[in-house]
């Protein structure tokens, strides 16, 4: 993208950052995707948002784009006869069923699509970093 992209990672202020543990491979695919399939295609003003803040007692994660969107992205990826089908969504979402089944909740997912772009909601339990990790 030859550093043509604008991100922002926001971590609201009662959140210790420090203190709070982000499950492995669960946000990291939505981001790659955000970037992949909504942001890579568009030729200017990439813009990339990660807010993580606390709700209900859960971690809320939104990651928002300005990408090309979901459905455009559907057809130019039929458009070059794209014939990998990818399960990386169903095994983060088996992930997060299995998280909430751990930690006694109930992980939400929800894709939104926007004006212009997609934004991702993931509510996650909170998950406190031991002394010794």
């Amino acid at each position: 993208m030859e550093n043509e992209l604008e991100y922002s990672i926001f971590i609201a202020d009662e959140i210790n950052a420090n203190g709070i543990m982000v499950p492995t491979m669960l946000v990291q695919p939505y981001v790659e995707n955000a970037i992949i399939h909504g942001l890579l295609p568009k030729e200017k003003d990439r813009q990339l948002k990660i807010r993580f803040s606390i709700a209900n007692n859960l971690l809320h994660v939104e990651i928002e784009d300005n990408g090309i969107g979901r459905i455009e992205s559907e057809i130019l990826n039929a458009k070059r006869n794209k014939k990998h089908s990818s399960s990386g969504m169903k095994i983060t979402q088996e992930r997060l069923e299995i998280l909430g089944f751990e930690h006694g909740t109930s992980p939400k997912l929800e894709i939104r699509d926007l004006a212009q772009g997609t934004m991702v909601l993931v509510d996650l339990p909170i998950i406190y970093k031991q002394n010794n990790e």
